[in-house]
């Protein structure tokens, strides 16, 4: 597995499960299943490796009382790449939203928020984060945020995505 796979396909696809009441809520954080299914493999320069994913959870002062798990990866120095990702639980873990904080496309932007649309099975922008790119400042950007289920890409962001992200 890549980091690329990790944050495309693993935990999108882990959080599928979770919604679709396939997996319990102890899967999406049970790092030694992961590292029995996907071990590590020391491949050519940019290898996988599980010590270099750290996590935290964190409870957000929203009016959803969410929870907030956050997946912070290491950083290659490349466009697109994602530092943290966050899956955001209402209270009774009955619906999530996932966030991915990317870096831009430019070294001196600010870096992008996204959400995980589990309908149409990609990420959709959201906005400029406020501020640096360290995990205190995620968790406050997506606390802002309201919780929302689904969320229709526009006309704009259907055109952003698809030529700065594709």
């Amino acid at each position: 597995m890549t980091y690329f796979e990790f944050t495309n396909h693993f935990l999108p696809q882990l959080a599928q499960l979770y919604l679709n009441k396939e997996i319990d809520f102890h899967a999406l954080v049970d790092f030694d299943l992961w590292k029995k299914v996907f071990p590590d493999v020391p491949k050519a320069d940019g290898s996988f490796y599980w010590n270099r994913i750290s996590f935290n959870a964190f409870a957000l002062n929203d009016p959803e009382s969410s929870l907030l798990l956050v997946y912070n990866l290491p950083l290659q120095n490349t466009p697109k790449e994602a530092q943290f990702i966050g899956i955001r639980f209402n209270n009774n873990r009955t619906r999530l939203n996932m966030y991915v904080l990317r870096r831009p496309r430019f070294y001196d932007e600010f870096w992008d928020v996204f959400q995980y649309n589990f309908e149409l099975g990609k990420e959709i922008f959201i906005e400029k984060l406020r501020g640096t790119n360290s995990l205190r400042e995620f968790c406050a950007d997506i606390q802002r945020l309201p919780f929302s289920s689904s969320n229709k890409p526009s006309l704009f962001d259907r055109i952003a995505t698809k030529v700065f992200y594709n």
